[in-house]
């Protein structure tokens, strides 16, 4: 080797040597100066040594860019440096890591501040609130924290603002763009509810049918075929239902589409012509059930009770349906309640589970629909075969017809159309019975009557309640009648109104005096009466009379439909009209005729007037029955004594034990019974301690278990 050639090796070799050590020495006064706050010598440092040390250099400028209160702060920098120090990391070798630690260049370090610069960035984004500012800062910052809100916010503005279009098209365009987000179900079900609405905009019958065959994975084909089959009811003959199962054989509404077939067809032609039914109708998919209807088609069944379970007797008290149930109750739409194990189920007329016992409670079936109770103690609805209509996630159920349901959930009343699957628009604190096609409900400070659709036809502050067709309504201290167009049928005035009175004259109070006012709101007595303690409950009109006061004379009479005095106002109290009157005389009660002419019956504590041939009496606080001429018919000496009608009465004796009679005292049943109670206007039920009897009134029959 020449001289100069090595001392221009040596010469290289010491360069080398003193330079590490210089850079090392000049990224330090970087940090250094970025700790001394001095910024301009620390991005000038920084920058300098960013191409020979690019992940130092790199993480000392993002912590440059991060850090406020400085002139260079910029966050989108702070960001991109941090990357590439992190993606750089790995190329630094271990000596320079070690030298550089005190600084804070280490992995968990490094990535500790590209969060912190994220959350600064996710905060900027939040701000702006827009998909497109998500989707960037999901795209960019994929390790941050922050990813599953901001994929949440992007996916909810997306959502929102596809959707409010209102097209299919919107909603699957959001799919593509977002197939796994968490809306990704709601998207699904706007497009299939949109595409059904597009499809079927005409609402024609071959629009439906189009869909059906065009569409057949929307699950709104369900809804479509509804239309169809609501096509044959709004025509609802025997023919409309035949075609509807001869053109669309894959419906389901098959089944109810037989079972109106059915009905009309028995509507039209009448009970005699079953047979023809079947021979017209032989692919009808009931015939069994049909067959053991025309067996029990005259049959009434009653709940019966013997060997400590329950089944169904006719009216001869001969056994139908075998005792093997824990109870049961009255067949409604050819479906009984029975439970087995403390649950509910429903039987058929032979016996058989329908819907097997599964529900803590259950109600008779109206409109072919049962509001259920399921274990959870939630209510749904099912129809008569124990499919859901609704299912049970509700705190209650109300049905209102075959198409119309209130729901009770955690907020409210809402309406539900079943026909639609579609709830109502707002929820209410209470709701009542639709009548006439309007319904009355509450909310927190407003009463008001609705329709089907929510629309308020009435809305006042203060409640609002019925009066026949007609509607109480209150403003401050007055009061008016109103129809359900909002017109004063009488005008507001500082009316109080007693019970209504379906059958006649309803009392009202105005100016201290009493008068009264027919169910068409006109008023029929002026207000001349006067008034008495619990007017409100006692001044109704029974039997075309009733009970007024006279105030001069402190005394009670009776008067007639036109407000003349029937029987004068010279007793301390008086009860309804009949031919014989019970009156209060001084602290007696007697009677009187309906001319006001005292009989030779009286002497007693309290007392009814008569009906037919027999009164109430009471003395002693104890109760009896007498006849015309003051004859016990039944001893003066009952707990209670009650009329179910004019001819049937139920009293307790001094035991405690319970009698069914006639008016004239005698006794219906031999034996007391622990109850007597009224199933309906035609049927008394009478429960003993083995055995359930029940008294047919219109039969005048009593039946049991033979």
């Amino acid at each position: 080797m020449t001289k100069p050639l090595a001392l221009f090796v040596l010469t290289l070799f010491m360069a080398l040597s003193i330079s590490k050590p210089v850079v090392a020495q000049s990224l330090k006064s970087g940090f250094q100066a970025l700790e001394a706050h001095d910024y301009f010598r620390a991005k000038r440092v920084f920058e300098k040594r960013k191409k020979r040390q690019q992940a130092l250099a790199s993480y000392g400028l993002a912590r440059l860019y991060k850090r406020e209160l400085n002139v260079f702060h910029n966050i989108d920098s702070a960001h991109t440096n941090i990357q590439t120090a992190l993606q750089q990391f790995e190329t630094v070798k271990p000596r320079q890591k070690k030298k550089f630690a005190p600084y804070g260049f280490e992995r968990s370090n490094l990535e500790r501040i590209r969060q912190e610069i994220s959350s600064k960035i996710f905060e900027r984004t939040i701000s702006e609130n827009t998909e497109e500012a998500f989707d960037t800062f999901i795209k960019q910052h994929i390790w941050a924290e922050e990813i599953p809100q901001a994929t949440f916010f992007r996916d909810s503005l997306a959502f929102e603002k596809h959707h409010a279009e209102a097209f299919s098209m919107e909603m699957a365009i959001f799919l593509e763009k977002y197939p796994t987000s968490v809306f990704a179900d709601r998207a699904q079900e706007a497009f299939y509810k949109f595409q059904f609405e597009e499809e079927t905009i005409g609402k024609r019958r071959e629009d439906y049918e189009n869909f059906i065959i065009n569409f057949p994975e929307n699950p709104f084909t369900k809804e479509a075929d509804r239309a169809l089959f609501r096509f044959a009811e709004e025509v609802n003959t025997t023919a409309s239902y035949d075609k509807f199962l001869q053109s669309y054989p894959k419906s389901a509404f098959r089944s109810e589409a037989w079972r109106l077939l059915y009905r009309s067809y028995i509507k039209q032609n009448g009970l005699a012509l079953i047979n023809s039914f079947k021979k017209q109708f032989p692919d009808y998919p009931f015939m069994a059930e049909l067959d053991r209807e025309l067996a029990l088609l005259n049959t009434q069944l009653f709940p019966v009770y013997t060997n400590l379970k329950w089944g169904f007797m006719d009216t001869d008290g001969q056994i139908q349906i075998p005792a093997k149930f824990d109870y049961v109750e009255f067949f409604s739409q050819g479906r009984a309640a029975a439970q087995s194990e403390d649950l509910y189920g429903f039987i058929d007329v032979v016996g058989n589970w329908i819907i097997r016992p599964q529900f803590l409670d259950v109600t008779p079936f109206r409109f072919n629909l049962s509001v259920v109770i399921n274990e959870q103690n939630k209510a749904g609805v099912i129809n008569l075969f124990g499919e859901w209509i609704i299912e049970p996630a509700f705190e209650d159920i109300q049905i209102i017809n075959d198409d119309w349901l209130w729901i009770e959930d955690e907020s409210g009343w809402i309406i539900y159309q079943i026909s639609k699957n579609q709830f109502g628009k707002e929820h209410f604190s209470s709701v009542s019975e639709f009548v006439n096609g309007f319904a009355l409900v509450s909310l927190e400070k407003e009463y008001a009557l609705i329709d089907y659709s929510g629309n308020r036809l009435l809305s006042f502050s203060e409640e609002i309640e019925r009066f026949g067709d007609l509607f109480l309504v209150r403003w401050n201290d007055s009061t008016a009648l109103v129809n359900d167009f909002n017109e004063q049928i009488l005008p507001y005035n500082e009316y109080l109104f007693g019970t209504y009175n379906p059958r006649g004259l309803t009392p009202f109070e105005l100016d201290d005096l009493l008068g009264y006012v027919n169910a068409e709101g006109k008023i029929i007595i002026p207000n001349k009466l006067d008034p008495y303690p619990n007017w409100e409950f006692f001044a109704g009109f029974v039997n075309q009379h009733a009970k007024a006061f006279q105030a001069r004379s402190k005394k009670f009479g009776l008067i007639d439909t036109m407000g003349n005095w029937v029987l004068p106002p010279k007793y301390n109290d008086v009860s309804f009209f009949s031919n014989k009157i019970a009156v209060q005389m001084n602290d007696k009660w007697e009677f009187v005729n309906s001319n006001g002419q005292r009989l030779n019956i009286g002497g007693f504590d309290r007392a009814e007037s008569f009906v037919d041939s027999a009164a109430i009496v009471v003395k002693a606080g104890l109760f009896g029955l007498i006849d015309k001429d003051g004859k016990e018919l039944i001893p003066i000496q009952m707990k209670r004594l009650f009329r179910f009608s004019d001819d049937l009465l139920r009293w307790e004796d001094e035991a405690g034990q319970l009698w069914l009679g006639d008016n004239h005292g005698n006794l219906i049943f031999s034996e007391a019974a622990d109850k007597i109670d009224r199933i309906d206007d035609l049927t008394i039920r009478l429960i003993t301690n083995e055995e359930v009897f029940y008294y047919l009134t219109r039969e005048r029959r009593l039946i049991g278990l033979k």
